[in-house]
């Protein structure tokens, strides 16, 4: 049946973030939690989907809450069915992709009504919400993992050297000492093609790992055409500058290319080690320190300028070597966590995928 016969959507209520009071029932926005208000708009727990900016994007309070303005909400005044099972399902409809905005993209509730679903009854609900939140604990378990030994990365980082930014005027030393280059990808567009050679952008620079699964390509020729600017070689360091700026990975394969999103740091490799540095850009200090570099007011950019002219401590290559040792197991440890996780992610779409044909 169509979706509009069995919920509604409701608007949620504009609340900015000078008004919240900071404590009590949490506040949804379009990307997710932003704070708590001791007040609330919904008559207890929710489901929360994104209407503008980051459209479809569906969000469980198992408490009441106030989604703003930016967003729909459905609580148990606006549906007799199971509220887990609501919320798994519209997670897995492709709501993302309905937007009509030319500026802002928008969600209008319309289209999301004339989606046609099957209805099991409660409970069927309530079985199918069972076996999907716990394929998601276990996914979630997975992740925090993978947290907890970036932790470790960086822990090992500071005990071995310190604050990197905590350096005296003898010893202090512009970063652009430890490199030959620093520079960005491509600004021209190019063709996305399904196969070929890896775009990388700043969404495929994670916490120390490159994503090149989730990607676009180029087609070979074009890439023969780009400059050496955009084709990182292997040993680099990447680091996003656009957008949400400063996670940066080692480049461990090859050919890839990046857009102007990413920034390519190439090293002086008698001097630093990929991993050192790679560790030294995601202190805390100095991530702290790359917010005072940012400029625009709607996507904020790293100035690389100023990257290079940041002092810092260069530790002996000896100690370096030391932590790239040290580190590398950890890196093994993530690698196989990173691919349970895809064991998992691919698990769940596939129980997801049969729980909504009827096949669960």
């Amino acid at each position: 049946m169509a979706l509009g016969e069995i919920l509604e959507l409701r608007y949620g209520k504009a609340l900015s973030a000078k008004n919240r009071s900071g404590k009590g029932n949490p506040v949804y926005a379009s990307g997710g939690r932003v704070g708590y208000h001791d007040d609330a708009v919904t008559n207890g727990a929710a489901v929360v989907i994104g209407r503008k900016g980051s459209i479809g994007s569906a969000y469980f309070s198992e408490t009441k809450c106030w989604p703003i303005d930016t967003t729909y909400y459905v609580d148990a005044t606006c549906t007799n069915q199971n509220l887990r099972w609501l919320f798994r399902l519209l997670s897995s409809l492709p709501l993302h992709t309905m937007n009509k905005s030319a500026a802002v993209p928008g969600l209008n509730r319309d289209d999301v009504y004339r989606l046609r679903v099957n209805l099991p009854n409660k409970n069927e609900q309530r079985r199918i919400a069972c076996i999907l939140d716990k394929a998601e604990t276990l996914r979630t378990k997975r992740r925090a993992a993978i947290a907890h030994l970036d932790t470790l990365s960086q822990a090992i980082f500071h005990e071995m050297f310190g604050d990197p930014l905590e350096v005296n005027a003898e010893e202090a030393v512009p970063f652009s000492k430890m490199t030959t280059r620093i520079t960005y990808g491509f600004t021209s567009p190019m063709k996305h093609l399904n196969e070929g050679i890896p775009i990388l952008t700043g969404k495929n620079v994670q916490r120390g790992v490159l994503d090149v699964e989730n990607v676009h390509y180029a087609d070979p020729k074009e890439f023969e055409a780009l400059t050496d600017k955009s084709k990182p070689k292997i040993g680099d360091v990447l680091i996003t500058k656009d957008g949400t700026i400063g996670r940066s990975a080692v480049v461990e394969i090859e050919p890839i290319c990046i857009n102007q999103s990413v920034a390519l740091i190439q090293l002086e490799k008698s001097r630093v080690t990929p991993r050192y540095v790679q560790g030294l850009i995601s202190h805390s200090s100095v991530q702290r320190k790359f917010q005072g570099m940012k400029k625009g007011n709607s996507i904020p950019h790293l100035q690389i300028t100023e990257l290079a002219a940041m002092p810092v401590r260069m530790a002996p290559v000896q100690l370096q070597n030391e932590f790239t040792s040290r580190v590398s197991s950890v890196e093994r440890l993530k690698v196989t966590h990173r691919a349970q996780l895809t064991e998992l992610d691919n698990l769940f779409r596939s129980l997801q995928d049969s729980a909504f044909k009827g096949e669960l």
